[in-house]
């Protein structure tokens, strides 16, 4: 298997069109939410085609490393990603 850290099952798709952005909410992280990345966790986000997405398995994707791009952010990362004033937004590419 690659090492791309992609889990067995997708736990959570966001759709952003082309020219567009959204930011990172606590909604989206399992668990407690951003408190376990105050806590020291790490979050990965891996940035896919809709196009994969939509014609392939999740088992395809894993298995082939089907990522465009892969981002890895503490806290203190992900708050200062935008326009340097906490609005966690990932700019790709």
């Amino acid at each position: 298997m690659p090492d791309t850290l992609l889990p067995e099952k997708y736990r959570r798709l966001v759709t952003i069109s082309v020219n567009k952005s959204d930011y990172i909410e606590e909604s989206y992280v399992e668990g407690v939410g951003f408190q376990r990345m105050k806590n020291g966790e790490r979050l990965t986000l891996f940035v896919l085609s809709k196009d994969s997405v939509d014609n392939y398995s999740w088992e395809y994707i894993r298995e082939n490393n089907v990522v465009l791009k892969r981002y890895e952010f503490n806290w203190a990362e992900l708050e200062m990603m935008g326009d340097g004033g906490k609005n966690r937004t990932v700019t790709y590419p």
